[in-house]
């Protein structure tokens, strides 16, 4: 039926021996789970060596797709550049928007209006009130250091 404690604790022995003289070079007794806990514990330090091997070392960098050091800092330099670019085509919008208008008669884009256009999704939760007290308050602000510095 259920098995004896006899049958649970059976140990088993791994001789290795010289082939000519049959002389015992080393011997090494185990049981069945003794056997699966070493191995089990071999496989998860083996796995975790190769892990912290990998991850803190220089090795990561041949996974694919995984960014190096220079592809990170190409990455900044790239995202500088398209915000830099972004503000020249602008500048450049503006200068043709108001070209348009001065060929055509009209009257010019204020530099002001566009940037409350392009600000105002900052903005939606403040209320108009408070809005235009920060402007008074920064206006005579600047206006006392111009006064100061003349």
């Amino acid at each position: 039926m259920g098995k004896t404690s006899d049958e649970n604790n059976k140990f088993y022995r791994l001789t290795l021996l010289e082939d000519s003289s049959h002389k015992k070079i080393r011997t090494i007794r185990f049981s069945k789970s003794g056997f699966v806990i070493t191995i089990v514990t071999a496989f998860v330090i083996m796995s975790v060596l190769i892990f912290c091997l990998i991850a803190f070392t220089p090795i990561r960098t041949a996974i694919p797709g995984y960014p190096d050091a220079r592809s990170k800092k190409q990455a900044v330099e790239n995202a500088i550049k398209i915000d830099s670019l972004e503000n020249i085509i602008i500048r450049w919008e503006l200068y043709s928007e108001n070209l348009s208008r001065v060929l055509a008669g009209d009257e010019t884009v204020s530099l002001d209006s566009i940037v409350r256009s392009n600000n105002t999704k900052f903005i939606k939760n403040v209320s108009k009130e408070v809005i235009e007290k920060q402007d008074s308050l920064l206006r005579k602000q600047v206006e006392g250091k111009w006064k100061s510095a003349e």
